[in-house]
């Protein structure tokens, strides 16, 4: 199943685990109780209602209700537009009435954040800790427990309200004593949670909602139960969307006599029976990480070669098949995976000798103004040695544009959907032209860049869209963050979609010091954490004039100009220093400050070397809607607009490396609000030359 191909015999098995309607299995203790893994929160949620009430019945309990408190927030109305997404139209409501206030308690959790409106409790009962409350405690978000008493109180309109819920912690990390209570019995109080709450109506109202966070544990999803191991596992498949569900809710058991499934899963078969992806994306991560286990095997018993050894992935299965040259593992894996020979395992990147702009030149370590020197010399040197080869083969190379040019999203006219599309269109076109490599790098960080690595694969082997990826990621944010991923026109700040996709690294730091007596200054506000994601604001706090040089770089550690503020003890001007501990593959800046130049290439510090980050995109925002600039690998740049063009991307013109970018600040009307860049420094490490 892990590979999507089982076979007949397989199916036949997996049916044999199927417990048939009334079966005395459930009678027995070690099942009775067991969490249902099920695929979506729906389901989750009326398993957990059915389960407390029968839980209660088998214990000769009285089933206690506890009520949330909730407060109506106050819509957007009188309040400051926040950069970067049109004004949100909230409900005006703000007075919360009774009829309202059973309304809402109704609501199913996970229709309000996964925070009970009413939470139904006994003595004994199977818990689920939804919050990290006190990791100290191993009060931890997924921990299991059993309630072991509780205070409440009378609420808003006569109903009762919990004031604290004791639980006894099933198998918690490590022991936990508190004085007063039995061993492993931690208390959980009330918190007060903002919500974005979903009505059977569809309305949406934002509340604030006070309750102890937690819920019966009479089912999961797959996707909270990755990382449990269960000696007793049920499972319900049938509302799997993917076999990846399906694999990851059966692999939870420890055995076959312990697996029980609910129902049938006749419709989702051929999931599990169609084998991987014919984009191989999936298949190429599997075989590397069989490489990878075979690595650490003969690592940890001391079998391999010293020089077979490297920080990244890819250098050091590189350096394995060099060592090793016979097939005999190979041999051994999946029908799914194999291959002829090694040269197969990774496939190599064309080499295009034509790109001249996007160069990965000599790593430095010399000091920052000599280092940012050298750069300057290249650049120009790259663009005087090509200019003329450049120009006889403009023709080429306009022909090239349209046949090769980056592919746009179709906007979303009933759920708007700009603000996905602007950042999407970019990620896809720098994806596409280095698929094998970034594919492999963007799995590696799981979360939602993994999903959208996943999700064009599909589209580059015409199994989807990027429509397609677009709605699936919008859909899953909206589940974990309706307030900040609202449906409709509301829209949504590009600020809160960045960080959740491209991977939030800090990178270094900034920090304003004396350069005569190293004192550092905490009060300035221009200390701040450089991360993957940076917002650089207008800097009030330089001495000298600002140029038309003014780049990110300056921007960052201040190379061209002390800070008007004065070291107390000595008088002298501080100066920034920026310290870059890691790499990251991507870095986006919000540009805040209307004096930056935009440079096609920008030089980080990494250590005692450097990184060169070429510009691969820039996002634009105006009248309520966003739209794009795309830099292919050629230096050729196109606009992108679903509302206006559809999936046409329009070919603009070829940027330099001495182009002084003031272009590049508008398009269309639209101020500029956010750059990409990519890691080049790292591409080229790898082994890829453009």
């Amino acid at each position: 199943m892990r590979y999507a191909k089982c076979t007949p015999d397989d199916i036949a098995f997996l049916k044999s685990r199927i417990a048939p309607q009334n079966s005395e299995i459930f009678k027995k203790p070690e099942f009775r109780n067991v969490s249902i893994i099920t695929a979506t929160n729906k389901v989750k949620d009326s398993y957990n209602e059915v389960g407390a009430e029968r839980f209660a019945a088998d214990t000769r309990q009285e089933l206690h209700h506890f009520y949330s408190t909730d407060k109506l927030r106050p819509g957007n109305v009188g309040k400051k537009q926040k950069r970067g997404r049109p004004k949100s139209k909230k409900s005006k409501q703000q007075v919360m009435t009774e009829g309202l206030q059973k309304q809402l308690w109704d609501v199913p959790p996970a229709s309000v954040g996964h925070i009970p409106g009413k939470l139904a409790v006994c003595l004994g009962m199977p818990v689920l800790i939804r919050n990290n409350d006190a990791t100290e405690l191993c009060i931890t978000k997924g921990q299991e427990g059993l309630v072991a008493g509780w205070t409440s109180s009378i609420g808003p309109y006569d109903m009762p309200i919990l004031e604290t819920l004791f639980v006894k912690l099933i198998n918690p990390p490590s022991t936990v004593n508190i004085e007063g209570l039995e061993e492993n019995v931690v208390p959980i109080t009330r918190t007060k949670t903002k919500k974005t709450a979903v009505l059977g109506t569809d309305k949406k109202l934002s509340i604030e909602r006070e309750q102890v966070n937690i819920l019966p544990n009479f089912s999961m999803t797959d996707y909270s139960s990755q990382g449990k191991t269960r000696n007793y596992n049920v499972v319900d498949l049938a509302d799997n969307s993917r076999y990846h569900g399906m694999y990851t809710s059966l692999s939870r058991g420890t055995s076959a006599e312990g697996t029980v499934i609910l129902g049938t899963f006749e419709d989702n078969i051929y999931k599990i029976t169609q084998g991987l992806s014919k984009a191989g994306f999936l298949r190429q991560e599997f075989r590397e990480l069989n490489l990878l286990d075979e690595i650490t095997r003969l690592r940890y018993e001391d079998k391999l070669p010293k020089h077979v050894n490297a920080d990244l992935r890819y250098p050091l299965i590189q350096a394995y098949m060099e060592w090793k040259k016979n097939t005999d593992m190979i041999e051994q894996w999946h029908a799914e995976l194999k291959v002829t020979s090694y040269d197969e395992l990774i496939p190599q990147e064309a080499v295009d000798d034509t790109e001249y702009l996007w160069k990965s030149e000599v790593m430095s370590k010399q000091p920052l103004e000599q280092r940012k020197k050298r750069m300057q010399d290249i650049e120009d040197q790259v663009k005087i040695s090509k200019t003329m080869g450049k120009k006889m083969k403009s023709q080429d190379s306009t022909t090239q544009s349209i046949s090769d040019q980056p592919r746009g999203v179709l906007w979303d006219s009933v759920d708007y959907s700009c603000g996905y599309d602007s950042l999407l269109v970019i990620l896809f076109s720098i994806w596409k032209e280095n698929a094998l490599f970034w594919g492999r790098k963007w799995r590696s960080h799981g979360g939602y860049i993994s999903q959208i690595s996943a999700g064009f694969a599909k589209v580059l082997t015409n199994q989807s869209t990027i429509e397609e990826v677009r709605n699936a990621l919008r859909s899953d944010l909206r589940q974990k963050h309706p307030e900040r991923f609202p449906h409709g026109s509301a829209g949504i700040y590009i600020s809160d979609l960045i960080p959740k996709v491209i991977p939030d690294i800090e990178l270094g730091h900034s920090t304003i010091e004396c350069p005569n007596c190293r004192k550092h200054s905490t009060r300035l506000a221009n200390n701040f954490a450089l991360s993957a994601f940076t917002v650089i604001n207008a800097n009030q706090y330089r001495k000298s004039k600002i140029g038309d040089q003014y780049s990110i770089e300056d921007a960052l550690y201040t190379a061209k100009g002390d800070i008007r503020q004065k070291c107390a003890p000595c008088k002298t001007n501080y100066v920034r220093q920026l310290t870059v501990d890691t790499q990251t593959d991507l870095i986006c800046f919000g540009i805040d400050d209307t004096h930056l130049k935009i440079k096609p290439l920008i030089h980080l510090p990494a250590g005692n070397s450097h990184n060169t980050y070429r510009l691969k995109g820039l996002i634009y925002g105006g009248g309520q809607h966003f739209t794009s600039r795309i830099v292919d690998n050629h230096g050729q740049v196109f606009y992108a607009d679903g509302l206006q063009n559809g999936r046409e991307c329009i070919f603009e013109r070829t940027l330099m490396a001495s182009d002084d970018g003031i272009w590049l600040k508008t398009c269309k009307g639209r101020i500029l609000l956010y750059v990409v860049y990519e890691n080049m420094t790292m591409l080229t490490a790898n082994g890829i030359r453009e």
